[in-house]
């Protein structure tokens, strides 16, 4: 692909508005809220010292939060346009992937890992998502590229441009502390070559690292152990093969066609071999071949990768992908170089890019052509709101479902998420603090039946609605209640017409009657 040096812009801008273009698509499919949205919005929404207690319960730092709450107060809560607060963060990071790729290696590399970002499904889901992980992403991007810079040109702009974006990027998830440990590293890996800079550079970590601590220590403050030890990240089983099955989803996430992860295996594990090997000129024979030669820019981006990776598996080995986003870039630039290692031909490299674009990334069509919706809380209220009658109850399973079916649910009769342990917190505070502490056990089934004995009192008709019960619910404790106390099934729906496509579970409502 032999770019004369002025049209490296204009490819620049094509695959960015491509980018975009893919991800205002798949906006236009996401329907309703999701629980982690509707998270961030019920912090967004209050004053700043309300914001400050949410945030010493929430686990992540606060900055996305308080940009969220400008964003709506600037121009409201309508779903896409509460997503586009994160859609422009995910499209920048396109560009900015590309300048790290012109830094480590080449134009040439940055260009192709800027297409791949562009067709990401994975990049394209957390693009739209109103969370923090976009921001996190264009943040740890921006540190990423300026560190580099530092190290090659100590000039004032890149320090403060580094400083400034670090800073931003520890208030904003708390997995960038591998971020800063993967430089910290390379650093001291090269650390005859940076000398001079070295005492610099630790001062300025420390520097971030006493400004995060007036967050965290709050934070550390206001924690509580109760019942961590039912969390469902301490009761998900995790090994070895977990590292590659994340690695897989920094391309797919939960787009539906699984069947490529073959084909992608082998061609990570050859382009990335390829990447490895620095393509020479034999004078003799007049013919390329391969030799292993290990630069500073691929043992940065080697480090990139792997120290992230180790870290989540030895401490939080049932995380999904989404807390280390900013590994997906790193692998986009591995094939990325490991093709232009190949020294093709541009008529050879051309349609050869175009044949791994559509391997590895087929599945962001297929999930463009054929999701309906991805969230359909708005069709689930519509649903029990033209079957509800007034002596009806609704109850939520698991509680956290509080969150979407309110933003959604104009009718009248009552609702109540279905919570065992004793708790006084006000439910928005009890809903964040303990979304991912709760999961019920066979012994809890005493409590089980006490709690459904309160809400279904006095009600004939109930309207179980079931989200994300598998993890929360393991052994259908609440269903088993049912049928134990003479209860029958008359009505359900799975809302799988809609063909939704997310990696939360698809929300199921059980009509339950009371027998006489």
């Amino acid at each position: 692909m032999n770019f004369n040096k002025h049209l490296y812009p204009i490819a620049l801008i094509i695959i960015t508005f491509l980018g975009l273009i893919l991800r205002l698509l798949y906006l236009d499919k996401l329907g309703t809220y999701w629980f982690d949205e509707m998270a961030s919005l019920v912090i967004a929404r209050q004053d700043f010292p309300k914001i400050w207690e949410y945030l010493v319960i929430e686990n992540n730092p606060p900055l996305s939060f308080l940009f969220l709450h400008f964003w709506i107060e600037l121009f409201g809560e309508k779903e896409n346009v509460v997503r586009i607060s994160s859609l422009i963060f995910g499209v920048a990071a396109i560009p900015v992937t590309y300048y790290i790729g012109k830094e480590l290696f080449s134009r040439k590399t940055g260009i192709i890992a800027g297409l791949f970002m562009s067709l990401s499904f994975f990049q394209i889901f957390y693009s739209t998502d109103a969370r923090m992980y976009p921001l996190f992403q264009f943040l740890a991007l921006a540190s990423i590229y300026f560190f580099w810079k530092i190290l090659n040109k100590n000039a004032k702009r890149n320090w403060f441009f580094y400083l400034l974006s670090t800073i931003l990027l520890v208030y904003t998830h708390i997995f960038a502390w591998t971020i800063i440990s993967f430089q910290i590293l390379f650093l001291y890996i090269y650390n005859a070559d940076y000398q001079k800079i070295k005492n610099k550079i630790l001062t300025a970590k420390l520097f971030i690292l006493l400004f995060f601590l007036t967050w965290f220590i709050s934070k550390i403050q206001a924690m509580d152990f109760s019942n961590l030890t039912n969390g469902l990240y301490f009761r998900t089983s995790s090994n070895i093969l977990s590292i590659g099955q994340m690695l897989i989803d920094l391309f797919y996430e939960n787009a539906p066609n699984r069947f490529i992860e073959l084909p992608l295996v082998l061609l990570i594990i050859s382009l990335g071999i390829s990447a490895f090997l620095l393509s020479v000129k034999d004078n003799k024979n007049n013919e390329y071949f391969f030799i292993f030669k290990t630069s500073k820019s691929l043992l940065f981006m080697t480090l990139w990768i792997t120290i992230p990776l180790i870290i989540i598996f030895l401490f939080f080995p049932s995380s999904p992908a989404k807390y280390i986003i900013f590994v997906g870039p790193a692998l986009y630039l591995l094939i990325a170089q490991g093709i232009v290692n190949l020294k093709l031909k541009p008529e050879i490299l051309i349609p050869t890019i175009l044949f791994i674009s559509i391997v590895i990334f087929s599945d962001t069509f297929d999930v463009l052509k054929n999701t309906k919706q991805a969230y359909i809380w708005d069709k689930v209220v519509e649903y029990v709101s033209e079957e509800e009658k007034p002596q009806d109850q609704i109850i939520i399973h698991s509680f956290i479902g509080i969150f979407e079916f309110r933003q959604y649910y104009k009718g009248t009769i009552p609702y109540e998420g279905f919570y065992i342990f004793d708790n006084n917190e006000e439910i928005n505070k009890m809903i964040i603090k303990r979304n991912w502490n709760t999961i019920i056990l066979e012994k809890d089934y005493p409590k089980v039946d006490k709690k459904m004995q309160a809400l279904t009192n006095g009600h004939n008709r109930i309207f179980l609605i079931e989200v994300n019960k598998p993890p929360f619910d393991p052994y259908n404790l609440v269903d088993e209640w049912f049928i134990k106390n003479n209860w029958h099934l008359t009505k359900s729906e799975d809302f799988k017409k809609y063909k939704p496509t997310t990696r939360n579970y698809v929300p199921k409502i059980w009509l339950w009657e009371k027998s006489n």
